[in-house]
């Protein structure tokens, strides 16, 4: 029943903030990454990272093994390891600024 309203005269919207949990910006690039500029200066590329097809599998038949041999501890440090982002420092734009943050 919105459709062809128009925000502000047709129907009221009331700004209350964020809500629990909910996130004013997003981690896009890791620390390490190069930005690299667009058409659009709020927008930003960054080159992607090869992966050894090979590695990665070893990695994932070492994960199922772990997780088939029930080793949860044993798997939630092999997880951090494969996604190589333990205690990884991360960049999130916004407004125009850049912040750091830890993942």
């Amino acid at each position: 029943m919105l459709l062809g309203k128009r925000p502000g005269e047709d129907v009221e919207i009331t700004y209350t903030g964020l809500r629990p949990g909910e996130k004013r910006s997003e981690e896009l690039f890791y620390l390490e990454e190069a930005l690299l500029p667009t058409g659009h200066p709020k927008i930003r590329l960054t080159a992607g990272t090869c992966v050894d097809t090979t590695h990665f599998h070893e990695q994932l038949n070492h994960l199922w093994n772990l997780w088939t041999d029930d080793d949860e501890r044993a798997l939630a440090a092999a997880l951090w390891e494969v996604i190589g982002t333990s205690g990884a420092r991360s960049v999130s734009w916004a407004s125009g600024q850049r912040l750091e943050s830890n993942a």
